[in-house]
This record gives C-alpha cells, sequence and structure tokens, in this order.
C-alpha cells in the first residue's frame, strides 16, 4: 500500500449519499467516539498521554457554538484495590487497573462517557467496578453499558443523546441477543433525538483485521456478528455505531444511509496495549448533527503513536487508506456491503 498526503491534510464530512464538505455551520452539534483506552498506573504519565490530543477532544478545533459530545471504551476499573481473581497470562489473559485521579483526568479531557460494556471492566470485581461507577460520578462522568437492558441519556442544550453499550457477557447488553438489543435500541430512539450504539465485540489482534462473515469466537467466548448486529440496530433506530475491541482498524459500512464503523482501533495504550504494526494504526470516529438533529456527515480523524504510546493526530492519513482497503475486501466478501466513504486531505491510493 503506498498513498501521498498533504501536509495541510483533513478530514472532509461525509454522508452515505457520498456529499462531502470541508467546514461545519456553527450551530452544528458533533459527537466524537474514541476507541480502547488503557492508562497505565502512573498519573503524570496518563496527564502527558492526551495533552496533544486535548482539542481534538473537546471540540475546540471545531470552531462550533456547541461543545463535543465525547465517549471512549474504558478498558480496565479505576480502583485503589490491588487484589484480583482474574489469572494473568502473557499473550492470553490481562489484568488493568488505573489510579483514581484517572476519572479527574477524563473529566478535564472533555469525557461525559465511557463505556464499561467489555472484558476487563470486571478484572476488580464487582467491588472494582463499583469504585470505578462511584469515581466516574463525582466528575459528572457516566459509566454505559455494565447493567443488561439498560441505555444511557444525555439531555443536553441544543439535543437530547441515548447511548447504547453493548459488550458480549450476558451480565452487559449483549450483542448475540439481537431481540432484547433491537428493543433496547427502539426504546432510546422513543426518548432521544439521536441514538448512538457504542460496540464492543470481535476477536482481537492483526489476524482478525477483515469483517468476517458470521460469529466470532475469541478465547473460547462467544463475541458476537457485529454485522447481523449491525443491521439490527440501524433497523431499530440507530443514528450511528461507533465500534471497538478487536484493537485494530476494521470496515466502515453505510447500511440505510447510517455510518457503521466496526472498529476505529486503540486510543490509549499505555497501560499494556501494543502500537506495533496494525495495532499501531487508529482512528477517532466523529459525527456531525444540524441545528433539526439530522445527520450531516461524519469522519474518521486518522491516529498514530509515539515512541510513548501518546495518541498524536495522523498526517499522512494511514488508518484513512487502510479502511479503504478492508472496504474494498469487504465488498469483494459480501454482496450487499456498502463502503463508507472516507478522506483525508491529498490522500491518494496507487495500489495495494
Amino acid at each position: 500500500m503506498s498513498f501521498a498526503w498533504s501536509a495541510n491534510a483533513a478530514a472532509s464530512w461525509m454522508n452515505c449519499s457520498g456529499e462531502s464538505r470541508d467546514t461545519l455551520p456553527p450551530e452544528s452539534f458533533v459527537i466524537t467516539g474514541v476507541g480502547d483506552m488503557v492508562f497505565s498506573e502512573e498519573d503524570a504519565l496518563n496527564t502527558r498521554s492526551l495533552q496533544e490530543m486535548m482539542s481534538h477532544l473537546t471540540g475546540a478545533d471545531l470552531g462550533l457554538s456547541q461543545p463535543a459530545f465525547l465517549f471512549g471504551n474504558l478498558e480496565g476499573p479505576i480502583t485503589a484495590l490491588t487484589e484480583t481473581s482474574k489469572p494473568r497470562i502473557p499473550g492470553v489473559s490481562y489484568v488493568f487497573r488505573f489510579p483514581v485521579a484517572t476519572a479527574r483526568l477524563l473529566k478535564s479531557s472533555g469525557f461525559q462517557a465511557v463505556t464499561l460494556a467489555n472484558n476487563h471492566s470486571l478484572d476488580y470485581g464487582g467491588a472494582g467496578l463499583t469504585d470505578t461507577l462511584n469515581h466516574l460520578a463525582q466528575q459528572g462522568i457516566v459509566g454505559s453499558g455494565h447493567l443488561r437492558g439498560k441505555f444511557e441519556l444525555f439531555s443536553l442544550e441544543a439535543i437530547k443523546i441515548g447511548l447504547v453499550s453493548v459488550g458480549f457477557y450476558s451480565m452487559q447488553n449483549d450483542i448475540k441477543e439481537l431481540d432484547a438489543m433491537a428493543e433496547l435500541i427502539a426504546s432510546a430512539k422513543r426518548v432521544a433525538d439521536v441514538v448512538i450504539v457504542a460496540m464492543h465485540a470481535g476477536a482481537e489482534g492483526e489476524a482478525h483485521i477483515e469483517l468476517p462473515e458470521g460469529p466470532e469466537t475469541f478465547l473460547g467466548e462467544a463475541r458476537g456478528d457485529s454485522r447481523a448486529f449491525a443491521q439490527v440496530a440501524i433497523a431499530a433506530g440507530a443514528d450511528a455505531i461507533v465500534g471497538y475491541g478487536p484493537h485494530v482498524l476494521r470496515a466502515a459500512e453505510c447500511i440505510a444511509g447510517r455510518p457503521v464503523f466496526y472498529s476505529i482501533g486503540n486510543f490509549l495504550g499505555i497501560g499494556g496495549l501494543s502500537t506495533q504494526g496494525l495495532t499501531g494504526v487508529a482512528a477517532i470516529a466523529q459525527l456531525a448533527f444540524d441545528a433539526n438533529k439530522k445527520l450531516i456527515g461524519s469522519r474518521l480523524v486518522p491516529l498514530r503513536f509515539d515512541s510513548n504510546k501518546f495518541p498524536q493526530i495522523d498526517p499522512a492519513g494511514r488508518a484513512i487508506a487502510l479502511v479503504r482497503h478492508l472496504n474494498l475486501l469487504a465488498t469483494q466478501k459480501f454482496k450487499d456491503f456498502v463502503p463508507a466513504q472516507l478522506t483525508w486531505g491529498a490522500l491518494s491510493e496507487t495500489g495495494y
């Protein structure tokens, strides 16, 4: 794969009809989703890790009258507990834990919500999850998806947002329970202007970067059929789906005119995630809505990671080129796959 890039590269907002725009009306509202977050146990390092991304997370770089709504996947508990019953098996099973000050850092970085429907929120058991929820609540941040049958509603000044977070465990909102999830999403749509589904699913690592056919199993766990779920979720009223969990990028699709990002990869891995190879190519997903709460368009903002594993905007736009390639593979595999349109400045593909 090779491509050219412009030093002034930027992502245009695209809708599922292929219409693009470089800027948004001032009254637009933007929802930003980031991928998997694994903080370290050092507060100072955690603070430094997000400094370069701050304006992109808060939406200050967009020049809009409304602040962005920001959420991401928190892959572990915020707790001072030191004992876990979960075994640490290198290369197989990992245990994550983040210091209490992490909640304050998330707040100062602009997060209104973090998703907890994942395979690490219970690394320190129910007590660790309770600690997490308490520390988040003290900072005004909502934990989402840890209780099955629940969604979160955010009544902001300009818009009501329903956030439905799904994982693959029965105690959480379970991606495998399609009928129940359809009912939950429909319930959220009845009270919200916009419904965003945060999806934690799929096998992990470079070997699983292509969107597969049918259900996925990883480490003996049934992790759902992402595409079957996406079709049900959009039909039930979801306005967009933002996925993570595989720790790599995956294809991006339009279903019934709504964007589905099957995996946007890692956002922060300083506490134990790899940034080597394709795990070091990731993106932020952004969704723009107009004053009438209608979707204007979406975009992926490409990320790279420095030697400290700190996230940075990637001027080369490698994430865009990679997702375009994965979309091509998906169109060859699925006859009804409609690839989401993605841009990044002057990026031009010259081959794979």
